[in-house]
């Protein structure tokens, strides 16, 4: 038991983790850099005025799919993008060397010009453009790393938010009025204001019910994907919060008690 005590002290200890089904799952918090940009970096680049940077050359590899997409497509014209993606290495790695060896030195040259081509571009930028073009890229990634965690939610049966009523009624309008959603933005807000209380209370009740299940629903996703070890997929919050809980429970260290020494009763002369 000691020692146990010991064990869960020391996970307490450590930032960013929990104990589930006897098992240790740490996670990082995400970029503060990265979530601040959001939005932001792409349009100050357009203000900056800043010339588009020169194009990396394609590899040898893109070099070959490029050349053969038509022919794969007359081959395989009802295949996915991601089955042409997989057919175009299969093929890669069969590819006559000779002709690997022409992707091979066409991209070394190009590449050669590219450096120098970006050397003087990146030297006729100024400290502000380059922060900008920084940012821009972090920019990038996190996006990247949204659709992935999109799809990562999606292929794991994430339960969907519902809709504020504001969304509701604006849907309602789309659909009775045969507009886009993107014509009704402008004046949807003024619109769902001069509502009655009784009409704005059909959308206020209908999502006030789907939240609940929302809510439970959600919780009930997360869990099982901390016990799976897909903590990635579940909100910071509710780790910190699973964290902080575990830490609460941990049993405190077992003091030793030190056992009294029977004193030597001295005889009287």
């Amino acid at each position: 038991m000691l020692a146990q005590s010991l064990f869960f002290k020391t996970i307490s200890n450590i930032g960013n983790c929990m104990i589930t089904n006897n098992r240790l799952i740490t996670w990082s918090l995400p970029s503060t850099q990265l979530v601040s940009l959001k939005h932001t970096a792409s349009h100050k680049v357009a203000e900056l005025n800043i010339p588009e940077k020169p194009k990396r050359p394609l590899t040898p590899y893109m070099r070959f799919v490029k050349a053969n997409k038509a022919e794969l497509l007359k081959q395989q014209p009802d295949s996915k993008q991601s089955e042409l993606v997989k057919l175009s290495a299969l093929k890669w790695k069969t590819v006559d060397p000779s002709l690997k060896e022409k992707y091979e030195a066409e991209y070394k040259s190009e590449n050669e010009a590219y450096a120098r081509l970006y050397l003087a571009y990146t030297a006729k930028l100024t400290d502000e453009q380059k922060q900008a073009l920084k940012e821009l890229s972090l920019e990038k990634r996190s996006n990247k790393q949204k659709r992935v965690m999109r799809k990562k939610n999606k292929e794991e049966g994430k339960p969907k938010k519902p809709l504020t009523p504001h969304m509701q009624y604006m849907m309602d309008l789309a659909k009775q009025e045969n507009k886009k959603i993107p014509e009704l933005m402008k004046e949807i807000k003024d619109r769902f204001h001069a509502l009655s209380e009784i009409e704005k209370q059909k959308y206020e009740i209908k999502y006030k019910t789907e939240k609940e299940k929302f809510d439970k629903d959600l919780k009930a996703w997360e869990e099982k994907m901390i016990s799976e070890g897909k903590t990635e997929l579940v909100r910071q919050a509710t780790l910190i919060e699973k964290s902080s809980a575990t830490q609460s429970k941990v049993p405190s260290v077992f003091k030793v008690a030190k056992a009294k020494v029977p004193q030597k009763k001295v005889k009287s002369e």
